[in-house]
């Protein structure tokens, strides 16, 4: 019998994992999936094998490798937590470039993530709507979309003919019943 829980508890499991961790550790777990060996892993991300080894809690990344095999989206989040305020510490730097573009930029971008896109509705003179409400009744707009047709099909040598109260709009390909 199998628990339901079991994923929650394993991503919970690997979110408190993953908080244990250094970023290297880290680097090592991604690439560890990837690996055969946990050598190959350490030469991918330019570690020695020795220090994998050496490591105090090398159980818990090997419980962490295990666990992102069910996961990796966690170690993604966890990875973009601890590098938002070395992100956002570059975006504020931003505010101090020579260049006013950039400044102007980075400004906008900051009060936008903070107070939203500011709206600017498009109005006629006075607020008025620019396109004014269309009210017809259904003949109405079944004799405009006929008539739209002809205009659409006027091209290909067709015709549609407007019918209103009810009747359906048939092509005249013919010419006879001109």
């Amino acid at each position: 019998m199998t628990n339901e829980n079991q994923p929650n508890q394993d991503i919970e499991k690997l979110k408190a994992t993953l908080r244990g961790l250094s970023m290297t550790q880290i680097r090592f777990v991604i690439a560890r999936l990837e690996n055969k060996t946990d050598k190959a892993a350490a030469e991918e991300i330019g570690i020695s094998p020795a220090t994998v080894k050496s490591w105090d809690n090398k159980m818990q990344v090997d419980d962490a490798v295990d666990l992102m095999r069910v996961d990796g989206m966690i170690t993604a989040l966890e990875i973009r937590r601890r590098n938002l305020a070395k992100a956002m510490a570059v975006k504020a730097a931003g505010l101090d470039s020579d260049d006013e573009k950039i400044r102007q930029n980075v400004a906008t971008e900051i009060i936008e993530w903070e107070t939203g896109k500011a709206s600017q509705p498009l109005t006629g003179a006075n607020g008025s709507p620019l396109i004014p409400p269309v009210e017809k009744t259904d003949n109405e707009l079944r004799d405009s979309l006929a008539e739209f047709a002809n205009i659409l099909l006027a091209n290909a040598g067709r015709t549609v003919v407007p019918q209103s109260a009810g009747t359906s709009a048939q092509d005249d390909t013919s010419g006879e019943g001109q």
